[in-house]
């Protein structure tokens, strides 16, 4: 499939699932260093897909944005919280992904506060919540669009860890995170997970991206 031929639903995920496939090959070319540097090179490859392009692309990525009360609302009131999520991806006035990344390739990394990033914005899907991300290239202030959370937010983890890691060891593990985060009465529709795992010992390293829907069906 070509770089401009996605035009389905799935659009937005097929985009992650193949740039997922583009970084495993520039990580084994030993050409990612640190967390900004693959938070840089998915950025890059996204934007050649024409669902990202400039002025005709109908998705929109946001890098690190600041939320805190300058600029997002809670059903009207001041958000009192400061976030600062990897990549949100946007659709019209949507939030439509929400995405965070950790790189620690040679070691364990800490992902409970990604999680409750994500959780975070996970519980205010379809709500009041409010946000600006755009700003005003006149003033360098916030512009005045408005941004809300999808009820089908995409929810992707992106990580890049030791083997031996909580988080990339097992799938029996990766339902236990994944289900603190969205609660064990809910299904895991729109759970992306994007995992590098690095086994020294096997000089073995593989890439691959989990749907938590189509692994672990509700009972």
């Amino acid at each position: 499939m070509g770089l401009s031929e996605m035009r389905n639903d799935s659009e937005l995920k097929t985009a992650l699932q193949d740039c997922w496939k583009q970084i495993e090959f520039i990580y084994k070319q030993g050409r990612i260093c640190s967390e900004r540097h693959l938070q840089a090179e998915m950025f890059r490859v996204l934007r050649q897909y024409a669902i990202f392009e400039t002025g005709t692309g109908r998705y929109q990525i946001f890098i690190e944005p600041y939320i805190d009360k300058n600029n997002a609302t809670d059903n009207r009131k001041t958000f009192v919280r400061i976030v600062i999520p990897d990549m949100i991806f946007t659709k019209e006035d949507k939030i439509v992904g929400i995405m965070e990344v950790k790189y620690i390739p040679h070691h364990f990394p800490k992902f409970e506060k990604d999680f409750v990033s994500l959780s975070e914005f996970y519980k205010k899907r379809g709500s009041g919540f409010e946000v600006k991300l755009e700003v005003d290239w006149q003033t360098g202030n916030w512009s005045e669009k408005q941004f809300r959370i999808d009820e089908n937010v995409l929810l992707i983890y992106c990580v890049i860890a030791n083997w031996q890691s909580h988080i990339v060891s097992n799938p029996e593990n990766v339902k236990e995170i994944w289900t603190k985060l969205i609660g064990s009465d809910q299904s895991f529709k729109n759970c992306l997970q994007l995992s590098g795992v690095i086994n020294r010992e096997s000089e073995k390293t593989t890439f691959h991206s989990i749907f938590l829907d189509e692994i672990y069906k509700p009972r």
